[in-house]
């Protein structure tokens, strides 16, 4: 079901994006913890606020993309 710029995508972000989660588990451990040569092309499904998909772009010289059912969020 599609929710367009509603209340459904606030809450889904404002939890997505909360401190504790990036404390917990950030974007750099689990790049670390992945073999990605720097040249390869990084897919990042389900991306939603791009919480993987940023750091990844910034560490990696191949292509990354950012593919999501909710395309809210990809906005």
């Amino acid at each position: 079901m599609h929710h367009p710029h509603g209340k459904h995508n606030k809450g889904k972000v404002s939890y997505l994006e909360i401190p504790e989660r990036r404390r917990e588990f950030s974007p750099e451990q689990l790049l670390n913890m992945i073999p990605v040569k720097e040249a390869d092309n990084i897919l990042d499904f389900g991306t939603a606020t791009s919480y993987f998909t940023i750091p990844a772009a910034k560490r990696n010289k191949g292509n990354v993309y950012a593919l999501d059912i909710d395309t809210s969020m990809l906005e």
